[in-house]
């Protein structure tokens, strides 16, 4: 019976289409794609989680030109970008448990609940401004401490409210 049930979950959400409504461009959280993305964006929430204490003990990086600093975190960087960028596109489920379609119903919504303050402080390259100042680098570092924030932002830890706001347990999807 379970392994029916996972089956029937399993061909529902490869099925969903990637956007929500046909005449829009607002995307779908239950569709694969979306699911694909937001494992994508929890390893790049790891990354931050792992990286930034190492970053802070070690010091692996001498100078903000150094090439592996801009091909990870410089990219971990532009992928919770996006990811702030798609949620703001993303339909979720009211308390009606109906759909919400409406982009400006979707911002509202986003903006309204206050988590918007804390994802700009998360997306915010406090850091990387920082650097172009000429703060020193070990200096520089503890300002990504926000970056790790991002792993008890709902991805891997999520709250039973962002699961209703989504339509999908973070947590298992």
């Amino acid at each position: 019976m379970v392994r029916e049930r996972n089956r029937e979950l399993t061909s529902r959400t490869q099925s969903e289409p990637i956007f929500a409504d046909q005449s829009s461009i607002v995307l779908n959280s239950n569709s694969l794609a979306m699911r694909v993305w937001r494992y994508f964006v929890r390893l790049v929430s790891v990354y931050h989680f792992l990286a930034v204490p190492f970053r802070i003990t070690f010091h692996p990086f001498e100078s903000p030109r150094d090439r592996l600093l801009w091909c990870t975190d410089g990219v971990a960087d532009v992928v919770i970008l996006l990811y702030m960028l798609v949620k703001l596109n993303t339909a979720y489920l009211n308390k009606k448990s109906k759909w919400v379609h409406n982009r400006y119903k979707i911002l509202k919504h986003y903006f309204g609940d206050g988590s918007c303050i804390r994802d700009v402080i998360i997306v915010m390259p406090i850091d990387w401004m920082c650097l172009s100042l000429g703060v020193p680098m070990r200096s520089a570092q503890w300002l990504r401490i926000p970056k790790s924030n991002i792993l008890r932002k709902s991805l891997l830890l999520g709250s039973k409210r962002d699961s209703k706001a989504t339509g999908v347990d973070l947590c298992y999807s």
